[in-house]
């Protein structure tokens, strides 16, 4: 599999599924993936494009939040999940 294609694919099935590894800082236009492991944030920064400025803090690979959005085709918004007792 293209390297580029594993990341793209990693990415937005770590989104879908798991979006608690995701932190998102609107603030700080920032995006942090936490990858688990220091090779693996390693290696998806190296095939990231620089555009994005990724970097890596311990396990986590931390991301232009705009750049980021653009790049993944995603909008990295943290959905709150309220129960409404009207419903």
């Amino acid at each position: 599999m293209d390297h580029i294609k594993y990341v793209m694919k990693t990415i937005r099935e770590a989104w879908k599924t798991s979006k608690k590894l995701f932190t998102v800082s609107k603030r700080n236009n920032e995006l942090r993936f936490n990858a688990g492991e220091t090779y693996e944030a390693n290696y998806l920064i190296k095939e990231l494009p620089e555009t994005l400025e990724a970097h890596r803090m311990g396990g986590c690979v931390v991301m232009n939040l705009k750049e980021a959005s653009e790049f993944f085709g995603i909008d990295f918004k943290k959905r709150l999940n309220i129960i409404s007792p009207f419903r």
